[in-house]
């Protein structure tokens, strides 16, 4: 659903702020309207307190006071997961250009095609996605289900680290010396073991 998805619409010009947040509503995305690039960080800033970051602003880039790229450059200051892509008119394609470079993660002719609009927007939100499970996958520790070893990717590329015993990684990265016992259900099973082999030797 399009609505677990909220959108920052920046734009000076009421007309294109009011219709691009009517066609993204009726899409079922949670939509919020900024019409200066001053009130488009703070309604950011506001939402980030809240622990509710936005997943998009969509900015136009001229504009009096703050413009598009002051806009993107304070976003992925605040929060480098956002995603933000620059409306720029035909005149203007160089800035729009230059904002990729500067972290944009598209940028959209004005007047834009809804069908277009939506095309892009779909195309971030897969990227965001993408990073989301790139971030969990960071912050999981990669255990083998087979052996319990463990991957250690630091250092290196994610999925190409050396697999250690835990006692070993451990050791690595904390110093600590590891002793080893046994856990209740453990200590039963290997002394049912035990006493099963000596009944065996008895025989």
């Amino acid at each position: 659903m399009n609505n677990k998805y909220s959108i920052l619409v920046v734009d000076d010009e009421e007309i294109i702020r009011t219709a691009i947040g009517y066609d993204l509503k009726s899409k079922g995305y949670n939509v919020s309207l900024a019409e200066s690039g001053e009130e488009a960080i703070e309604v950011f800033l506001e939402k980030q307190s809240d622990n509710a970051a936005f997943d998009l602003v969509l900015t136009d880039v001229l504009m009096g006071g703050i413009d598009g790229i002051e806009v993107l450059r304070r976003v992925k200051e605040e929060n480098a997961m956002t995603m933000v892509i620059v409306l720029t008119g035909h005149g203007d394609l160089q800035s729009a250009i230059n904002s990729v470079k500067l972290d944009a993660d598209d940028y959209l002719l004005k007047p834009c095609k809804p069908e277009e609009l939506e095309f892009t927007i779909k195309q971030c939100f897969q990227k965001l996605e993408l990073q989301k499970k790139v971030k969990l996958y960071e912050k999981l520790l990669p255990v083998c289900c087979m052996c319990n070893n463990i991957r250690d990717d630091s250092g290196t590329e994610i999925g190409n680290g050396r697999w250690m015993g835990i006692s070993d990684y451990l050791h690595v990265k904390t110093n600590v010396e590891v002793s080893h016992t046994y856990c209740p259900d453990c200590f039963k099973l290997a002394k049912a073991e035990i006493s099963e082999q000596i009944g065996r030797k008895m025989e």
